[in-house]
């Protein structure tokens, strides 16, 4: 992150499902799961081709890259799964997985799924994410056509001004580390551009990824 900025990996979960062979190869897809007003969490899946779907061409095979803020991505996962979660008595990682588990015509194998929760710091300060996102051009998707570097999401103008003032980076840095409490509620730029259709479905998500948080902090108070 600029302006001196770090982030912090607090907790990985792991749900390990099907053993990778020796030397097979793997793909390792990334996506933002949601965020509150201090955690991101990152949702990984290491998947790849059943051998089922091997004999078509590498571009009918190639794995879909799960874009950020889509579904929660748990996606293409053989139906034989389904049976993994219904038996196991994780209940916290079974309602997350079940809930995107479904079988799809070119069928994946999801060999690990995991959840990582992390947080955005200015030294000891901690930065709410949707402001980073916002200010590193994270928007939903316009209207018409799609956003690029020569034709940013509108929000661009405020973080950009930021980082290209006379004292530069020290603005930037000020803004992240709070003062973004002080512009009015109308005027808080990074709202705007992860509302609607995200915002709802970040609400949809972090429902289900705040499971997992719960059951360790059940298992710690009651084992």
């Amino acid at each position: 992150m600029p302006a001196d900025g770090s982030f912090w990996v607090v907790t990985t979960h792991y749900h390990f499902l099907h053993e990778v062979p020796r030397f097979a190869g793997y793909e390792m897809k990334m996506s933002i799961g949601a965020w509150d007003h201090k955690w991101l969490y990152l949702v990984c899946r290491f998947a790849s081709r059943s051998p089922k779907s091997c004999g078509k061409s590498s571009s009918s095979t190639k794995l879909e890259d799960p874009s950020i803020l889509t579904e929660f991505p748990m996606q293409n996962v053989t139906s034989e799964l389904k049976s993994d979660f219904s038996s196991s008595e994780d209940n916290a990682s079974s309602t997350l997985l079940e809930s995107r588990v479904r079988q799809e015509p070119n069928r994946t194998i999801l060999h690990c799924f995991t959840v990582s929760r992390l947080c955005f710091k200015i030294g000891r300060i901690t930065v709410p994410p949707a402001i980073v996102m916002a200010c590193e051009g994270f928007s939903k998707p316009p209207e018409f056509g799609s956003y690029s570097h020569q034709s940013p999401p509108p929000h661009w103008v405020h973080p950009h001004t930021l980082r290209n003032t006379s004292d530069s980076l020290e603005a930037y840095r000020g803004f992240l580390a709070g003062g973004w409490r002080d512009v009015p509620q109308g005027d808080r730029w990074w709202v705007e551009p992860l509302s609607g259709p995200i915002e709802e479905r970040r609400r949809a998500n972090l429902k289900k990824l705040e499971i997992i948080d719960q059951g360790v902090v059940g298992c710690m108070s009651d084992i």
